[in-house]
């Protein structure tokens, strides 16, 4: 690796001046960035930083190599393009899809290029949606059960003390996942000010606020 420090260094400052690529294509379901955009992006940011690239197709085989023209050190990796069959294509244009596919997938992951918006990036959010209703959902049911509790209490005539109304906090269970992301979202506002917040819906115990504790410290 030593002997490739001028390669590596041309691409970390390649990756400070390079453009967010923003996916103005239309696809099926989602957007992307074509390859063409990729490259009319980059290439003065690559003469100006001596790098170039090449892509070698061998079978199913394409090989991406990154190279510093100064230097003349290079790096290289391979993917193999799956045969898929895509509609309203034959297999050689479904075969050409998947090279500019890859070429494209190949080119920004070598050179750590980042777009406005990733596909996979938003399948984890939606999957993070449904943790959330989830967990509003129980949060509700919790909330109407408290107010069922409630109301019987007054016309059985219990003091107001003696009604629990507060959910109690534990690390395993569903709310635990949704103080995270709270606590993501406000950790600058410090110990004391997160637990004070959560204290107003949640039954706070010593050891689940070690745990908050240790989880704002690890969002920082």
């Amino acid at each position: 690796m030593k002997d490739k420090v001028k390669l590596f260094k041309a691409i970390a400052d390649f990756q400070q001046e390079a453009p967010v690529l923003v996916k103005d294509t239309d696809g099926y379901g989602y957007k992307y960035v074509t390859f063409d955009h990729v490259v009319a992006q980059i290439k003065p940011l690559l003469k100006e930083f001596k790098l170039g690239f090449s892509q070698i197709i061998e079978g199913r085989g394409l090989t991406t190599i990154i190279f510093h023209t100064e230097s003349g050190d290079s790096i290289e990796g391979t993917a193999e393009i799956p045969d898929i069959d895509m509609k309203s294509m034959n297999k050689y244009q479904s075969f050409g899809a998947g090279i500019t596919y890859f070429r494209r997938y190949a080119l920004t992951s070598m050179l750590g290029l980042l777009s406005d918006k990733d596909v996979d990036a938003n399948i984890y959010k939606k999957e993070e949606v449904k943790v959330e209703s989830k967990i509003n959902a129980k949060a509700e049911a919790v909330s109407k059960a408290k107010a069922e509790v409630v109301s019987k209490a007054k016309v059985e005539g219990k003091p107001k003390k003696d009604v629990v109304t507060h959910i109690t906090l534990d690390v395993d269970d569903d709310n635990w996942v949704r103080v995270l992301s709270f606590i993501g979202r406000n950790k600058k506002k410090g110990l004391t000010s997160i637990v004070k917040t959560l204290s107003i819906k949640y039954n706070i115990k010593t050891e689940v606020k070690k745990a908050i504790s240790k989880a704002i410290t690890d969002a920082k």
